[in-house]
């Protein structure tokens, strides 16, 4: 069976390396080569045996997967480099473009670097795309001030999940579905305010529940998990209410984006390892922007993410 041979297939893997990166993705490989088998209609055995013992596999493999390592290797002298480089261009940003506000984007090279280097390159460009997000929201926000459109990149991050894991007819729709969306809330937003514009999205969430791709089910949760997820649910919509009601009424949308930080935080706590480690790059970021935006004091906030490394250190049981 398919499952089994994939099982197998893992173990062997995880006896070579333990790198989840390279393991995902062959394992990925190997399911859509059977995958394929099954669809011209070859037998489970005849497909097992065109794909190979999982054990010759792994040894086919082998130098593929050194050579990543290698490769992986030098990646991550880039990634220990390149917490110097941010801040070396944090302080040209600052001193001689007056870019405080806004230098602090340097940082997020940190982790988009660990991603490039370090996760499976099906799911990079989707792992990506919230930094790439945050970047464009900040750059459109404080370059045009136009802070009620500059939200609208982390609409790709959607659109990226359904083109990289969703059937390209049903990506082709949905992504159709959202530019109609963002024209819908351009246009209404101008006419009749944006605080009923964003209605516009209204169709493409509607084909994400039709699809199946968005569900709410809390049928197969005991009672404490089932008091968890309906806990989140309602902490989720509160910090979105907070976002959207605190930037419309104050017309505060440069500051009050943090409460939406507040989500996969309290997720963390929830349902991960609520350790201080995997809260600290969050907890950062609204020290830092806090700081400098209330404060007026970017030129020194940007200490703040040096919490990160402290804390992971102090915190390792290494």
């Amino acid at each position: 069976m398919k499952a089994d041979y994939l099982v197998s297939l893992k173990e062997a893997l995880n006896k070579y390396t333990n790198n989840y990166a390279d393991i995902k993705d062959i394992l990925k490989d190997y399911e859509e080569m059977y995958e394929d088998g099954l669809a011209s209609g070859k037998s489970e055995a005849a497909i097992e045996a065109m794909l190979g013992n999982p054990h010759e596999v792994v040894e086919a493999l082998k130098d593929t997967l050194t050579q990543k390592q290698v490769r992986r290797t030098q990646g991550n002298k880039i990634v220990a480099v390149s917490p110097f480089v941010a801040t070396i261009c944090f302080f040209i940003s600052g001193f001689y473009f007056d870019g405080w506000q806004y230098g602090w984007l340097f940082f997020l090279m940190i982790p988009m670097l660990g991603i490039i280097f370090n996760s499976p390159r099906r799911d990079r460009i989707v792992a990506l795309a919230p930094f790439i997000s945050v970047i464009a929201m900040m750059l459109i926000g404080f370059l045009t001030g136009y802070w009620e459109y500059a939200w609208l990149p982390f609409l790709s991050i959607p659109v990226l999940g359904y083109f990289t894991h969703g059937k390209k007819l049903d990506a082709l729709v949905f992504f159709i579905l959202v530019v109609l969306g963002i024209a819908g809330y351009v246009v209404f937003g101008q006419m009749y305010g944006f605080n009923v514009s964003w209605l516009s999205f209204t169709p493409a969430i509607i084909y994400s529940f039709i699809r199946g791709d968005i569900a709410i089910s809390f049928g197969n949760l005991n009672g404490q998990e089932r008091r968890k997820t309906l806990f989140f649910l309602g902490f989720s919509i509160s910090m979105i209410a907070l976002f959207l009601l605190i930037g419309y009424f104050y017309n505060a949308w440069a500051w009050s984006w943090q409460f939406v930080l507040f989500i996969p935080m309290m997720a963390v706590s929830l349902f991960g390892r609520a350790n201080i480690i995997a809260l600290m790059p969050f907890i950062s970021v609204i020290i830092f922007y806090s700081l400098g935006y209330f404060l007026d004091m970017f030129h020194i906030s940007w200490i703040a993410f040096l919490l990160i490394p402290i804390t992971a250190i102090l915190a390792s049981k290494n």
